[in-house]
């Protein structure tokens, strides 16, 4: 009961913020995730989830082989790097107008024919992602080792900028890299 009224308290408390400073906090999202949508913006806040959730899955994905089981301490070791700076694109940068930026990798876009819109590479955008992404693996760590126990399959291959950013934080309303609305069940057929 308590534990009830705890959870309870802190959604509203998380709506009762989000109302205060206009925003759309997702009572799932942690108090540090809640803080970076502040600082942030609710769309940014969203990207840096799913850009976060991508370096979990690549990581994840790279030392857990699909035969073996995801044991929590190899689920933990392949994540402890996740974070690095070295994980991000050396040149990152925030587009798009306000409400509805991006981060794209600066290189990539221009490879593919260049970026348009408001265009920002401050460093603080690197450093704000980082920050994002550590939060989430301070804050999501059990979860993440948790979920990855439970697939059947390649870790790697599940949508963890759905499970993360959609589902568990709820600052996203779909997915941003990996999947698609077709997935749906998917996600219900790796467990």
């Amino acid at each position: 009961r308590k534990f009830v009224s705890a959870v309870m308290l802190r959604a509203i408390g998380a709506l009762v913020v989000a109302f205060a400073m206009g925003k759309n906090v997702g009572p799932g999202a942690s108090s540090g995730m809640q803080s970076l949508q502040s600082e942030l913006g609710g769309h940014l806040a969203c990207q840096a989830c799913s850009w976060s959730a991508r370096s979990f899955r690549f990581a994840l994905s790279g030392k857990l082989k699909k035969k073996k089981k995801a044991t929590p301490s190899k689920v933990r070791q392949s994540i402890e790097e996740a974070c690095a700076e070295a994980k991000f694109p050396k040149q990152l940068a925030v587009t798009g107008e306000e409400g509805a930026e991006e981060y794209v990798d600066f290189q990539e876009s221009m490879q593919k024919g260049g970026v348009s819109g408001n265009l920002r590479m401050e460093p603080k955008q690197k450093d704000n992602l980082i920050r994002a992404c550590s939060t989430m693996l301070q804050e999501f760590e059990e979860e993440i080792v948790e979920r990855a126990g439970k697939i059947k399959g390649r870790v790697g291959g599940f949508n963890w900028d759905k499970y993360l950013c959609v589902t568990t934080t709820q600052l996203c309303r779909k997915p941003n890299f990996q999947g698609d609305e077709d997935d749906e069940d998917e996600e219900d057929e790796e467990l």
